[in-house]
């Protein structure tokens, strides 16, 4: 787990991150984002935690889609479709929302379900 924890440290400060997305320790804020004024909404369930966070800032959308689908990998998450990665028995779902200047990152992390599986 600390072997873990300090691959992870470095791989996310060689890609110029060092704040990470508030109730997701290990889920590098995009240097161009800053977290949202809204606390985010974490909840813990036997299945797994459920967290919904939100950052803006005044970059592209691109910029920000390919920051996550550069540095998401080198963190163990592996891509499951368009802005969605599994690791573990979590998934992370990231909602880009821009306008000419301002792109808000909504994330949501919660326990991935096997097919058949009910909520």
């Amino acid at each position: 787990m600390l072997q873990r924890s300090l691959l992870i440290l470095v791989a996310v400060f060689a890609l110029g991150a060092s704040t990470w997305i508030d109730g997701v320790e290990d889920l590098p804020l995009m240097p161009q984002l800053t977290r949202s004024a809204t606390p985010p909404v974490v909840f813990d369930k036997p299945e797994g935690r459920i967290v919904q966070a939100s950052a803006e800032g005044l970059v592209p959308a691109s910029d920000v889609r390919r920051f996550y689908e550069s540095s998401l990998p080198q963190l163990g998450w592996v891509a499951a479709g368009p802005l969605r990665w599994v690791r573990g028995k979590e998934k992370l779902t990231i909602e880009l929302t821009a306008t000419h200047t301002r792109t808000t990152v909504r994330f949501t992390v919660a326990p991935e379900r096997k097919a058949g599986e009910r909520e």
